[in-house]
C-alpha cells in the first residue's frame, strides 16, 4: 500500500538514527551544528507546507494545540518501504524528511516556551564517543530527550503497525508528540 506524497523538497542533513554511536565527540558536534543552522529553515517549510495544503489555521504560526493535526498527517499521508536486503520497514525519504522537520518544530516550540532551552547532544562519557541523539534537556529534570530520533520512532512505528492485519482497526495513539513537547518544556510553576 503506496500513499501519494504531496511535493515537497528536502533539505540535506547527515543523520542516521540507525548508527546512532558511530561518531567522535567532534563529528557529533559539527552534526548538532549543521542541525541548529538548519532547525528554522525546517521548521519553517513544514508549517508553510501544512498551512498551505490546510492542515493548520495558517502558514506563519503553529500552535501547540495543532500537533494531534501533524500527528495525523504523518499517519495518513506518510509512508515505508520494505528494505530489500533486511526486510524491516523504513520511512520513506518524504517521510522521513517530514519527521525530521517535525522534531525541529517541536523544538522551536519548546524555545519559545522556555527561550533557554538549547539543542543538544545525549552524552557517554565513558565511551569516549558522542551519541548522535539530538534532542534537548528537560526543565523537569534536567534529562536528555532525544527529539529527532523520538519523531523519526513514533512515525516508523505508528506506520508499521497500521501495516499489520486489522491495524487500521486499532486505536492509534495520540499526543504523542504533544506529550513530547510537555517532556521537554512544561514548567510546573505554571501549573494554576
Amino acid at each position: 500500500m503506496s500513499v501519494e506524497a504531496p511535493e515537497y523538497y528536502l533539505i540535506d542533513f547527515d543523520w542516521d538514527p540507525y548508527h546512532q554511536w558511530a561518531l567522535s565527540p567532534e563529528a557529533a558536534e559539527a552534526l548538532l551544528e549543521t542541525w541548529v543552522a538548519q532547525m528554522p529553515e525546517r521548521a519553517g517549510k513544514l508549517m508553510h507546507f501544512l498551512g498551505t495544503e490546510g492542515f493548520i489555521r495558517t502558514r506563519e504560526r503553529f500552535d501547540a494545540d495543532e500537533l494531534d493535526n501533524l500527528e495525523r498527517f504523518i499517519i495518513n499521508h506518510c509512508d515505508l518501504y520494505l528494505h530489500p536486503k533486511d526486510q524491516e520497514y523504513y520511512l520513506t525519504d518524504f517521510s522521513y524528511e517530514i519527521c525530521k522537520d517535525t522534531a525541529a518544530l517541536i523544538g522551536s516550540l519548546c524555545q519559545d516556551r522556555v527561550p533557554k532551552l538549547k539543542w543538544s547532544l545525549n552524552q557517554d562519557w565513558n565511551s569516549g564517543t558522542m551519541y548522535q541523539s539530538i534532542g534537548m534537556n528537560s526543565v523537569i529534570d534536567g534529562d536528555h530527550i532525544p527529539l529527532l530520533p523520538l519523531v523519526c520512532d513514533f512515525g516508523r512505528e505508528a506506520l508499521r503497525t497500521r501495516r499489520k492485519f486489522l491495524g487500521a482497526f486499532r486505536k492509534q495513539r495520540r499526543g504523542f508528540l504533544t506529550k513530547l513537547l510537555l517532556l521537554v518544556s512544561y514548567k510546573a510553576e505554571a501549573q494554576v
